[in-house]
């Protein structure tokens, strides 16, 4: 896809030694693991054992699916603010990092140390300093063992002989059995999501602790919570003139946007879940975590930046990187979408056209194989932005011969 010098080139993923060595030591720590589990009371062996091989299963399927991948600069990048807390210096040593093409602007720890960063989550952030909250956030999720502690959580919720008991109770019951497991269930998971709660206010704790001891500024965490409180409402959208400007459509077009009114749609059933929805959220709202941080904040400093240059590089490349992760994990209509939003911002940028060109030739070959659907999914506003609802409804709407057209016009705009 770099056919001249001035097209961005992406991550070069193809490692396939560093693929086999993180495999082999995925496997090596998920020996360990099980082996552990040997020493666990009877009744809870078989319950940690077979939590400790899915959670190692899954990490190894995301490297062999590459969904973690390699990305130097970046992960180099990250040991070295990680290498700036001291204060913590063995733990932050031990860390090994890897990278996700996850979308999700997120990161964790797994509980054998390894902090996943998801490449996207660069896209929101603003400085160096932002990032390094972040890390030492996740860094305090290690230091307060919260992943093997929700294990054990789990492994006693599973093994707890009056809860046991009392779920037989209500399988013998003639009446208000549903009832009766819903009011079961509700307390499981309230007590379940509140432990969850405290975790990450632990967290946010000990990432006031660790950069209070460093030269970054503790102000920029309230800052990043903020930034957070509204990471999921969509800041680029698409317009159908977007769409006319990017695939050179015809004005008589507009007809393809119409739909169904997606408002009378709803994917909650009106008797699933009558639960405060909010209590159930791992992350307790980032407003009341402002009021805890900013009451514990104390000294400040001006905002440090290790080296910006390279903050900035990442930040820039995040959304080209994010266009080429999708289509690589074959998200062939959000890859469309992510190119499509950054060709309204850069419309002369060639790597995104090339995307373009790309995924509209995927989702062509997926119409002729029946795969289509897979690709190009029903718009639902619980889920999609009214941005993302125009996208699916247009592509929809589409016939094989219209989208033929597309790939005809995308391949002519895109000659070099």
């Amino acid at each position: 896809m770099s056919r001249s010098q001035d097209i961005y080139r992406p991550t070069d993923t193809a490692n396939y030694i560093y693929k086999k060595d993180l495999i082999s030591k995925l496997q090596e720590d998920k020996k360990a693991f099980v082996q552990s589990a040997r020493l666990q009371p009877s009744d809870k062996r078989k319950i940690y054992n077979n939590l400790y091989n899915s959670i190692f299963d899954s990490l190894i399927r995301d490297v062999n699916n590459n969904e973690i991948y390699i990305y130097p600069k970046l992960e180099d990048y990250i040991r070295s603010i990680v290498s700036e807390f001291s204060s913590y210096g063995d733990n932050a040593k031990r860390l090994k990092i890897l990278i996700s093409r996850d979308e999700t602007k997120n990161a964790y720890m797994t509980m054998n140390g390894m902090l996943i960063f998801n490449q996207n989550f660069l896209t929101i952030l603003e400085n160096e300093n932002q990032l390094a909250a972040v890390l030492a956030h996740e860094l305090g999720h290690n230091v307060l063992a919260h992943s093997k502690n929700k294990v054990d959580k789990y492994v006693q919720i599973s093994t707890d002989d009056e809860l046991i008991s009392e779920a037989k109770q209500i399988k013998k019951h003639k009446f208000n059995k549903n009832k009766e497991a819903e009011s079961l269930l509700k307390s499981l998971v309230y007590d379940n999501q509140k432990k969850n709660r405290e975790d990450e206010i632990e967290a946010d704790k000990k990432s006031l602790e660790i950069i209070k001891q460093t030269k970054y500024s503790t102000s920029e965490i309230l800052r990043l919570l903020k930034i957070l409180e509204t990471s999921d409402i969509e800041k680029d959208s698409l317009t159908t003139e977007d769409f006319h400007k990017i695939l050179s459509l015809e004005s008589a077009d507009a007809r393809l946007f119409s739909g169904d009114n997606l408002s009378e749609y709803t994917s909650i059933d009106e008797n699933f879940f009558k639960w405060n929805i909010d209590s159930l959220k791992t992350h307790p709202s980032c407003e009341e975590r402002i009021n805890i941080v900013k009451n514990l904040e104390g000294n400040q400093n001006q905002v440090f930046e290790k080296n910006n240059l390279i903050f900035q590089e990442l930040k820039q490349a995040a959304e080209l990187e994010n266009i080429q992760n999708a289509y690589l994990l074959k998200n062939y209509g959000r890859s469309l979408y992510f190119s499509m939003l950054y060709l309204k911002k850069h419309p002369n940028d060639r790597f995104a056209a090339n995307m373009l060109s790309e995924n509209l030739k995927q989702l062509k070959t997926a119409r002729e194989s029946k795969n289509y659907g897979k690709y190009i999914i029903f718009p639902n506003p619980k889920e999609h932005s009214k941005s993302e609802q125009l996208f699916y409804t247009f592509f929809d709407n589409i016939s094989n011969a219209y989208l033929d057209k597309l790939v005809i016009q995308a391949k002519q705009k895109n000659k070099p």
